[in-house]
């Protein structure tokens, strides 16, 4: 598979001054959940409905389980856990909760989809 990409000027993150020119990967659009369900009904026995359900029920179950401290672990797609920014303290005593920045979710994809990207080729657009 061939992914194409673009040339953009950026100011290089270890000397803001400095201009270098990186590699953008050309993006086609954004796949949304109706076209997945779309696929799915399509490459399986089940119904839009049963899909749709599924795929509303396991994005509550992900916000459910991150919260309670869970990463979530999807075979063959990855791991999704809660990701946290926060404020450096000089000692323990002074770290709380108000120390938190930002929150977010990190994805680690598995191995077999590493793989599969690792397999693609680039092409200058």
């Amino acid at each position: 598979m061939t992914v194409k990409f673009k040339v953009q000027e950026r100011s290089n993150p270890q000397k803001r001054g400095e201009k270098k020119y990186y590699i953008l990967p050309v993006r086609t659009g954004t796949i949304k959940r109706t076209q997945l369900e779309t696929e799915i009904v399509e490459l399986t026995s089940l119904s839009k409905a049963d899909v749709r359900g599924v795929l509303i029920t396991l994005s509550e179950l992900i916000a459910k389980y991150i919260t309670l401290g869970y990463n979530v672990s999807i075979e063959d797609v990855g791991t999704l856990s809660l990701r946290v920014s926060s404020e450096g303290s000089e000692t323990p005593e002074q770290v709380t909760a108000l120390n938190v920045r930002s929150t977010g979710i990190g994805f680690r994809a598995a191995t077999s989809l590493r793989d599969g990207i690792e397999k693609i080729k680039f092409e200058k657009e």
